[in-house]
């Protein structure tokens, strides 16, 4: 058997089963009484959700309706469906192809000397958007990381000795 415990009148008491502690009248601190919901009001838990945001239903109808606007916002949220298999790259030039499909992208410096990135093609020493700077060993993961969720086009990189790994997700 289970027990619950029913508010009545700034107390509790102990009662047996949920529905009679429904039941129990609770008054609030002014000494008003607060009736507890009916079955109607708060819906059968096979209720359909509400037709609209407005339509009259049970709570239960409109929690399902709620609960639907949710699924809808995970879903326009797009998750990552994919990443590319992360290689550790040594050569300048571009790092990233420009794919329209891509979600967000990351390059990480793992070398040990400075990495310059540019959004484009043709990064050099002079002409770029980031430098990322070093690690204090060869793959320590202590250099720099630059990455974006919007930006889909060619990302490129020059280094005198460059040492990166991409991540590209889509």
């Amino acid at each position: 058997m289970k027990t619950f415990v029913a508010a009545q009148n700034s107390g509790a008491r102990i009662v047996d089963d949920a529905a009679e502690a429904m039941r129990v009248t609770q008054v609030d601190a002014a000494g008003t009484t607060i009736s507890q919901p009916t079955a109607a009001q708060l819906g059968a838990t096979n209720e359909s959700a509400a037709a609209s945001d407005t339509a009259t239903s049970g709570l239960n109808g409109l929690l399902k309706r709620i609960a639907q606007h949710l699924t809808s916002l995970i879903a326009l949220l797009g998750r990552s469906s994919a990443a590319n298999v992360p290689v550790i790259a040594t050569a300048t030039g571009d790092a990233i192809a420009a794919n329209a499909s891509r979600k967000s992208w990351s390059l990480q410096n793992v070398g040990t000397t400075p990495l310059f990135v540019r959004l484009g093609a043709g990064a050099s020493g002079t002409v770029f958007h980031f430098v990322l700077k070093p690690g204090t060993t060869d793959s320590d993961g202590l250099g720099a990381l630059v990455g974006d969720d919007s930006y889909t086009g060619v990302v490129s990189v020059w280094g005198t000795s460059p040492k990166f790994v991409v991540t590209e997700l889509t």
